[in-house]
């Protein structure tokens, strides 16, 4: 008993640090009651070693304890983690309990105890909205509200309040409202900052010009409420307007006529007119584009990256900035601003391995420090740097790559998917890969953000003049077009064919003159060791009629003839099996080191004929007169020095994951046996074997699949908490 009462308590040290048994009483035999669907139940200190208590009575006691809002989790060392089963028990023990107190409706991570994940708050009906308003007069908050001010403190039903706060009477302004009181009065808090959940979608709802204009001429009215003048009030009812509204307000558009949309309960275009002519402001031109320029001549316009979030839900914006993308249409299109973090910059060669690896080439490093970290941080992410959605935040701007993509992946369709507004799709997948890499090595209690980039040409543009300035700007636009320039290639390439092109791209080129089809291959300048590596492997082995003729070559590129209806490989039969082991042994004699060859490397043509593909990662190497120990079919060591693919390396299961499913004979008997008649036999036994295995349940998938829910389940507790 005494060694169960220390495993517990030491899983409990982890989790909530050493100085919790005070929190969960006074004294160290004092107990807490609590009620849980019915039944009461007392929880002794932990510290009375004469007392036995139970996990879950303890988590309930800490968790629900009188006067406690929240509790709180501090990350365990990673050395004294509990275990699987341990961790599961308590996380599902936290939400029963939660689920309990809160109902079943709350769901199982609710957060309406804690502070809200957005701007949304209620009015107390116990204080009301006069209350509410005295409240703020009498403790001098600085606070406007935005619109339909006239009526308050009445309100009609569906309707709420817009107020913006400054930021430091924002804590005072929320401790007045309620965050679950659904049935109370409705009340949308802006600051701003942003910070503390008084943003809009993760931005700020202002740009910080029309901000300081709104707070610094906001006085009382005749109602007690604080409005801004009415010139400030005409500017911010037009960005709403424009930039949150957009074609839901019901005003024209003169670039998207047809896009027209009035679903709101106000005449936002009436309302405008009165603003303008109580503010003496010339407000003609009665369309979206007018009030942009209007907000434009005030220096009220978003940047580049707040545009980006408002396109995701206003259709105006999405359809106005992906005009803007195909203009700007170019070489910048592959530039890319990598922004790390504070809290990544002790990844730093890992991040840009990885950046490199992924096909970019980094022009410039450079660490932001003083004006341009400042620049950095207002000039992106909407000038929100805080944790979003992980439990830990990355900090602020520290360090900058500048890479170039010289064969940006364009997305199928501009304006759709996750990444709508991004112009080359292998920036997004980098960054995954990043965050992904840095999390993996912390615990899930400290998973954090440790990477932002630019989504476009125009983003970088505006990222890249504001932090470094203009000439700089420029002279990365030079490069960008001197090696678009270097890669184009005759017969150019008509339509790209698959691969994540992190080497060269592939892709249909122009007819020759004998009207063959033809595919072309166009290396980086960084990898044009891998163009080497395939004439001379092509050359040493053209004996093979699974091999491919040169039609044509140039610095850079080299053409073969098109594969009509290409079908993958799915299983070998014995001959190309044998067909196959004879290459390989054919490259080794010739001294040629065959790495990162395997079946995905192999297509069949419309006969059902073998062909043989891609040998960027062919080297010279001694003759050998085996294939014991080929890279192909070994993997290689992660100390040797030859290139390599990322990642390739030697697995101990290296040949049943890249070669048995296709060729259905065991490693020993592929090196070491040329009898087909064997391969027979083994390929027979094999698909037994396959069918049987393939009937049993999926262990490994099902403790995948646990350790992923508990994952998930400490990210939520502790997203939950950070709120």
């Amino acid at each position: 008993m005494m060694k169960s009462r220390r495993v517990v308590s030491s899983c409990r040290r982890n989790l909530y640090g050493s100085c919790w048994p005070h929190t969960v009483a006074d004294s160290p035999s004092q107990t807490v009651p609590r009620e849980a669907g019915g039944h009461t139940t007392s929880c002794a200190s932990p510290t009375n070693q004469n007392s036995e208590v139970s996990l879950s009575a303890w988590v309930e006691a800490r968790v629900m304890s009188p006067g406690r809002r929240s509790f709180h989790l501090k990350a365990p060392p990673r050395k004294r983690c509990p275990n699987l089963v341990l961790s599961l028990w308590l996380a599902f023990t936290v939400i029963s309990v939660r689920k309990v107190k809160l109902g079943a409706k709350r769901g199982l991570f609710s957060t309406s105890h804690l502070e809200p994940l957005t701007a949304r708050c209620w009015i107390p009906e116990e204080l009301g909205v006069q209350g509410f308003f005295d409240a703020l007069n009498g403790a001098g908050v600085s606070y406007s509200v935005l619109r339909w001010f006239d009526g308050l403190p009445h309100l009609e039903k569906g309707e709420d309040i817009d107020l913006l706060v400054s930021d430091t009477d924002t804590l005072f302004l929320r401790s007045l409202l309620s965050q679950r009181t659904k049935a109370a009065v409705p009340v949308d808090v802006y600051s701003p900052s942003g910070h503390n959940f008084t943003g809009w979608n993760g931005i700020r709802y202002f740009p910080p010009t029309l901000s300081e204009m709104i707070l610094s001429s906001s006085s009382q009215g005749p109602n007690g409420v604080r409005r801004p003048n009415p010139s400030a009030y005409f500017y911010g009812l037009a960005y709403h307007v424009v930039y949150h509204k957009g074609h839901k307000a019901g005003i024209p558009s003169r670039k998207f006529p047809a896009s027209l949309v009035h679903t709101s309960d106000h005449n936002y275009l009436s309302e405008l007119r009165d603003a303008a002519d109580k503010a003496r402001i010339g407000f003609n031109d009665h369309s979206l584009e007018g009030l942009e320029e209007l907000l434009k001549t005030q220096n009220c316009e978003p940047q580049i990256d707040g545009l980006e979030f408002f396109g995701v839900s206003n259709s105006f914006i999405r359809d106005s900035l992906m005009s803007d993308l195909v203009d700007a249409a170019g070489p910048m299109d592959g530039v890319t601003a990598f922004i790390v973090r504070e809290n990544g910059v002790q990844y730093l060669p890992d991040i840009e391995r990885i950046i490199t690896q992924s096909g970019f080439e980094i022009l410039e490093s450079i660490p932001l420090f003083g004006a341009q970290a400042d620049a950095a941080r207002s000039n992106t992410r909407g000038g929100n740097w805080a944790a979003a959605p992980y439990p830990v935040s990355g900090g602020d701007p520290a360090h900058l790559f500048v890479g170039l993509d010289v064969f940006p992946d364009y997305p199928k369709q501009l304006g759709q998917g996750k990444y709508p507004f991004s112009t080359n799709m292998r920036t997004e997948r980098t960054k995954v890969s990043i965050r992904d890499y840095c999390n993996r090595k912390r615990s899930a209690f400290l998973a954090l953000n440790v990477i932002h980039a630019t989504d476009n040409a125009l983003s970088v543009t505006h990222f890249l003049v504001s932090v470094l300035g203009a000439e700089r700007a420029a002279n990365f636009a030079a490069i960008a077009m001197s090696a678009a320039k270097d890669v184009e290639v005759q017969p150019a390439v008509v339509d790209r064919l698959g691969g994540h092109s992190r080497r060269a791209i592939v892709g249909r080129a122009g007819s020759l003159s004998d009207g063959q089809p033809t595919v072309i291959k166009v290396f980086r300048p960084a990898h044009l060791d891998s163009l080497q590596s395939e004439l001379e492997a092509r050359k040493y082995c053209e004996t093979f009629p699974e091999i491919l003729p040169i039609l044509g070559r140039g610095k850079n590129w080299f053409s073969t003839p098109l594969v009509v209806d290409a079908q993958k490989i799915l299983a070998f039969s014995p001959q190309e099996a044998l067909r196959v082991r004879a290459f390989l042994l054919a490259c080794a004699a010739n001294g040629d080191m065959a790495i990162d060859f395997t079946p995905k490397n192999m297509l069949h043509d419309k006969e059902g004929s073998l062909v043989f593909l891609d040998f960027e990662f062919f080297q010279a190497s001694e003759p050998r007169m085996s294939l014991w120990r080929s890279p192909a079919l070994f993997g290689l060591e992660n100390s040797s020095p030859l290139r390599r693919p990322a990642p390739f390396r030697k697995e101990k299961r290296f040949y049943f994951h890249h070669w048995f499913r296709y060729t259905l004979v065991p490693r020993w008997v592929f090196v070491s046996s040329s009898s087909e008649r064997t391969y027979s036999a083994f390929q027979i036994l094999s698909k037994a074997y396959l069918r049987v295995r393939g009937s049993m349940p999926k262990i490994t998938r099902l403790v995948a699949f646990i350790v992923r829910i508990r994952a998930e389940i400490i990210r939520r507790i502790l997203i939950a908490k950070r709120g």
